[in-house]
């Protein structure tokens, strides 16, 4: 089997010094590389298919590398990725491991060995999720999920954006969608009836903080929502 790798990072000598450590070890290995400096984020719909490894330096997009990891983290079925935080950053690299990375390196100072360590884990993970998904069909991702987090009442529809720290995304009131179909499920002509309730469809813009708490959330209730209303 041929290795498949993604290298993210905006240096060029870093994207060449993790490619010959690949090839070094798997001189079939395809390693390719990704600039975000000049092509921007990767687009919503990428899953990283294409790859068994993705290797993401910290320092993308000026510093911004933990937005890029918990951005593809979530995506399903996104290939293991391995970060490259800076020397010495024991704080960062720790929310990098709940963020979602499989392995930290010191991206400036890390050993061949731990790289190909890395790696092979990295592969065994890909192959037994590989193997498990081809087994069972995956479950439906839930319809109240925003990112890490789930938010009851709320029905999401895509992200918006992802900041420093937080995302927004696009969400329906699961309870209107109800008010405005009070006979949903009663049968072919019920769910014909057309709605009465001027508020159905309404939109709500919602921020999810990094870490897994939604915008607003206090002394371990249920999430609060801090929403922008917005009427379609």
């Amino acid at each position: 089997m041929t290795l498949r790798v993604l290298i993210i990072s905006d240096r060029i000598e870093f994207r060449q010094t993790i490619g010959h450590h690949v090839q070094l070890e798997w001189n079939s290995a395809h390693a390719a590389e990704y600039e975000p400096k000049l092509r921007g984020r990767l687009r919503p719909g990428f899953t990283g298919s294409a790859y068994d490894v993705v290797l993401l330096d910290h320092e993308v997009q000026d510093g911004r590398g933990l937005e890029w990891l918990e951005d593809l983290a979530e995506r399903a079925a996104f290939p293991p990725i391995i970060y490259f935080a800076p020397p010495e950053a024991g704080t960062l690299s720790r929310r990098a491991l709940t963020s979602g990375a499989a392995y930290v390196l010191a991206r400036t100072d890390f050993e061949h060995p731990q790289l190909v360590e890395a790696l092979r884990d990295a592969l065994a993970r890909r192959s037994n999720l590989l193997a498990e998904t081809s087994r069972v069909a995956r479950e439906p991702e839930p319809t109240d999920r925003f990112g890490s987090v789930r938010i009851r009442g709320h029905r999401c529809i895509r992200r918006l954006a992802i900041g420093g720290s937080s995302s927004v995304f696009l969400a329906e009131s699961v309870a209107t969608i109800s008010a405005a179909h009070p006979h949903a499920g009663a049968g072919p002509a019920a769910a014909r009836r057309p709605a009465d309730d001027h508020s159905a469809g309404r939109t709500d813009a919602v921020a999810v903080r990094r870490g897994g708490r939604s915008a607003g959330a206090v002394k371990g209730a249920k999430p609060a929502l801090r929403c922008r209303q917005r009427s379609r």
